[in-house]
């Protein structure tokens, strides 16, 4: 892959930088070109993957075909605009091989693994070898909505596990339109908010970041602080996610993936992550997943206020695990949402 080029004070990739820009107020803004493309998560891998599977183990089915056109639908959107004008036209010239290379460096960087492009047919496939793999189903939208960008083609996935990883090939397919025509991304722009955060006076990115890990050979970030692997993750294509999990098995999902996301959290956080106010208001912060305004938690009762809450069925079930892990017990949980992504949590122990 190609070198990485990294900030000499703090050691971040300059992409991951200059995309990514940790707001005052919770939320992580990506940019494209100078210009707010969508909102972001500093995100677990661990968690993401859990979430999924207990979800599919909770409604006993497959959540597959949902999350990939997602995903698909997502980056294809980036990927048109990077693509747009004279660099769209010398990368289809180069026959497209050109830009695969570059995803897949982009991919590393992000911490969505390891990936060699092994054979590019103009027009009709290309196959990759993976390893370290992010997510399966999220990054089989990310081949696919390629394909689509490069070829202007519908596609298809064939995923074969191999010793150590996984051969993709992505080829000529048939495009779902009923669901691509529901799975539309949606940008919240955050408010305001008062988070101070010690910054990198050369690319002003949390100095948190500086003990991360980025293992560019194999695409794996870590967290130092945590020991955990982390990746970045669009919030909007969380959201169509879960508004297409709506759409085709009802209101009665929402306590699902609730619940799915309280275990995860019960699972993999510590408690002396969240040991504090600041602790839980740092925790969600540098994740992008909102600000933490108002926090009372007594022997029985939890009660919290958050302003722009992304999205906000992770923040609710991450704060249910929360409470649940910090007391021992188990909780009884509402919510409310306000004006834009206004979040009020209440949970009481049972």
């Amino acid at each position: 892959m190609k070198k990485v080029k990294l900030c000499p004070e703090c050691g971040v990739p300059r992409r991951i930088s200059k995309e990514n820009r940790w707001q005052d107020n919770g939320a992580i803004l990506t940019f494209d070109r100078d210009k707010v493309r969508e909102r972001s998560a500093f995100y677990e891998v661990a968690g993401l993957n859990e979430f999924f599977r207990n979800v599919e183990a909770l409604i006993g089915e497959s959540m597959f075909r949902i999350i990939v056109e997602a995903r698909r639908k997502d980056v294809l959107g980036f990927l048109e605009k990077y693509l747009s004008g004279m660099r769209g036209v010398l990368a289809r010239s180069l026959g497209g091989r050109i830009v695969y290379h570059n995803v897949a460096t982009v991919g590393a960087t992000f911490g969505l693994g390891h990936f060699e492009v092994r054979e590019v047919k103009r027009g009709e496939y290309f196959t990759v070898y993976c390893r370290n793999v992010y997510s399966v189903p999220l990054l089989a939208g990310d081949l696919m909505a390629t394909f689509n960008a490069v070829e202007r083609l519908p596609a298809a996935i064939d995923i074969k596990e191999v010793e150590g990883g996984l051969v993709c090939t992505v080829s000529r397919g048939e495009r779902d339109e009923t669901i691509s025509s529901r799975l539309e991304p949606v940008y919240v722009a955050p408010k305001p908010g008062s988070i101070r955060f010690e910054r990198c006076t050369r690319c002003d990115t949390p100095l948190y970041m500086k003990d991360v890990v980025y293992d560019y050979g194999e695409g794996i970030i870590t967290d130092k602080h945590t020991g955990r692997r982390m990746t970045f993750l669009s919030t909007s294509n969380m959201e169509a996610i879960f508004r297409e999990f709506e759409q085709e098995l009802g209101e009665e999902i929402m306590p699902v993936i609730l619940e799915a996301q309280r275990d995860y959290a019960k699972k993999t956080l510590r408690g002396d992550e969240l040991a504090s106010q600041s602790d839980v208001r740092d925790f969600f912060a540098i994740r992008g997943l909102g600000e933490l305004v108002g926090y009372d938690l007594k022997d029985n009762r939890l009660e919290v206020r958050m302003e722009n809450a992304y999205p906000h069925l992770m923040v609710v079930g991450m704060l249910h695990g929360m409470f649940e892990i910090v007391t021992g017990r188990e909780g009884k949980l509402s919510y409310t949402r306000g004006d834009g992504e206004s979040l009020l949590v209440s949970i009481e122990a049972l």
